[in-house]
């Protein structure tokens, strides 16, 4: 099979999708070497993300139209851009690693599957995160096209009945298919590199938490840190950017 995939975020690889298409895509190709996977980007990526992949798997450059909203921009290249490619391309699956199929009917009348992931509805139930005239249509637009989908991959039963629910898709068309943390953090730490990082920081072993995230409200960060710390550390994966104390004592 022909695989064409939306690999917008390989751009951004420090992002929760950006890194959840690296890695399953990663772990597809160590799986799968019969089948061909094409993916699509606005701007070449970088060797180290490219080199992940196995020979099977090949990239295509479209570039962005220029158009000066950033918004726009992005709603162009993957409803016209990318569309128009994996039409021409003759893909026998169109997947996309996030709600960005194809919102005209049209499209899937040309025998191809579509495959695409839905981690959560958090813009479909909240406000606030849609802002403009133009982020709320392409949300509206998103959560309806989902329903076009062949299969919709979620990460959790919770994440399934709210698709159910919002977008009125029955539950045998979706799949749960859980996320997995990175080989990376499965591996036994150098005591000697973990002890160094520690009195960096000033922690203690095993009196500490670590949080891995954005901040933005529904991850509620707040809460954890005023109920679990007395300090928070704030680093970015270049430095430490800010140290700050807590009144509540751990």
């Amino acid at each position: 099979m022909k695989i064409g995939v939306n690999g917008r975020f390989l751009l951004k690889p420090f992002t929760g999708i950006g890194q959840h298409t690296i890695n399953l895509v990663k772990e597809l190709a160590k799986i799968d070497s019969k089948n061909q996977y094409v993916f699509f980007v606005p701007e070449k990526i970088s060797e180290n993300i490219a080199g992940l992949f196995s020979k099977n798997v090949e990239f295509k450059i479209l570039h962005e139209a220029k158009i000066p909203s950033a918004g726009a921009k992005k709603i162009w290249w993957e409803q016209i851009q990318l569309t128009k490619e994996l039409l021409k391309g003759r893909f026998d699956v169109a997947f996309f690693p996030y709600p960005s199929n194809p919102w005209t009917k049209d499209f899937y009348k040309k025998n191809i599957k579509v495959a695409v992931t839905v981690h959560d509805c958090l813009p479909w139930k909240y406000k606030h995160y849609t802002g403009g005239v133009l982020s709320r249509m392409q949300h509206s637009q998103a959560k309806k096209a989902t329903s076009f989908a062949d299969i919709i991959f979620t990460v959790s039963e919770t994440s399934k009945k709210e698709i159910i629910d919002i977008c009125h898709i029955l539950s045998g068309k979706i799949s749960v298919i859980y996320n997995d943390a990175s080989d990376i953090f499965k591996k036994p730490s150098n005591p000697i590199f973990a002890n160094e990082i520690l009195s960096k920081f000033g922690l203690q072993k095993n009196h500490f938490f670590f949080y891995c995230g954005g901040y933005d409200e529904r991850k509620n960060v707040l809460k954890l840190v005023d109920g679990y710390c007395d300090f928070f550390i704030i680093i970015s994966y270049k430095s430490t950017i800010a140290v700050h104390k807590l009144e509540k004592m751990f």
